[in-house]
C-alpha cells in the first residue's frame, strides 16, 4: 500500500510540474497569402509567439497542412 502511495505521489508531482512549465506566454498571429496580418477565417499562415525577456520567437506554420515554414525571433516591441 506504501509503495502505491508513493507512485501516485510520484505521478500527481510530475504531472503539477510539466503543467507549470508549459504554461508559457504566448500569443497567436493569423497571415494571408501576402504576409499581412488577417483574421483566422482568412489565414494562409499561422505564427505562434512566444515571449522571452525581451524577444518574441515567432515559428510560422502553413495553416492547411500544419507544417513549419520559417522560424524568426523579434525584438520589436509592438509583438512584446
Amino acid at each position: 500500500m506504501i509503495r502505491f502511495a508513493k507512485y501516485i505521489f510520484s505521478f500527481i508531482t510530475l504531472f503539477l510540474s510539466a503543467a507549470s512549465y508549459c504554461q508559457l506566454d504566448s500569443v497567436t498571429y493569423f497571415f494571408d497569402g501576402n504576409g499581412a496580418l488577417c483574421s483566422k477565417q482568412k489565414a494562409v499562415y499561422i505564427a505562434k509567439g512566444i515571449k522571452d525577456d525581451d524577444r518574441t520567437k515567432l515559428i510560422y506554420y502553413v495553416e492547411a497542412s500544419g507544417k513549419q515554414v520559417m522560424e524568426a525571433t523579434y525584438t520589436d516591441p509592438e509583438l512584446s
